[in-house]
């Protein structure tokens, strides 16, 4: 794209998702499988939780774009990873690191394939279901993935010095 060329909303709005997305992943690659519910104090969330929350929330915003979605969260993960969900630092309550990092780059997979099938001159259009306040158009899914990723992320970087996990490159 040149430079006298304009980004398009819907444009924007990708790449920021994109990009939150992509810190989190680059944040959380080099945490330790061992220190995965690593919690400096009880209130912290650990690297399994968020990536499970995110997951979870991936699943929620495809829906937001469209009703009939299925990120292939199983439903069991709501009572574990979901908006009122509390981390524990019992790993025998939760699935597999590999299992909540796996569904954690699926479920952003399909979020990012409804988000790029969305016509632009639907972006503005309200959601597929109901957003109870925190997404009220299409393009705000996108929008507030980008922010709810980078709220996440910044807790995992929190956790990072003191896990004892050296500065990421």
């Amino acid at each position: 794209m040149s430079q006298t060329q304009s980004k398009s909303l819907k444009q924007h709005a990708l790449e920021s998702m994109t990009f939150a997305h992509g810190y989190v992943q680059k944040l959380t690659k080099d945490i330790p499988d061992a220190k995965a519910l690593y919690q400096s104090c009880p209130m912290d969330n650990h690297v399994l939780w968020t990536l499970g929350h995110l997951a979870t929330t991936y699943g929620w915003f495809a829906i937001l774009l469209d009703a009939k979605a299925n990120a292939g969260i199983p439903e069991t993960w709501n009572a574990l990873f979901g908006m009122d969900s509390k981390p524990s630092p019992d790993a025998s309550k939760y699935p597999s690191i590999a299992e909540v990092r796996a569904k954690f780059e699926s479920s952003f997979a399909v979020v990012t394939k409804l988000f790029e099938a969305t016509p632009e001159s639907q972006m503005n259009d309200a959601t597929a279901t109901d957003g109870y306040g925190f997404c009220s158009s299409k393009v705000d899914v996108a929008l507030k993935c980008a922010w709810h990723d980078g709220y996440h992320v910044g807790q995992i970087a929190s956790l990072r010095k003191p896990m004892g996990v050296a500065k990421s490159k």
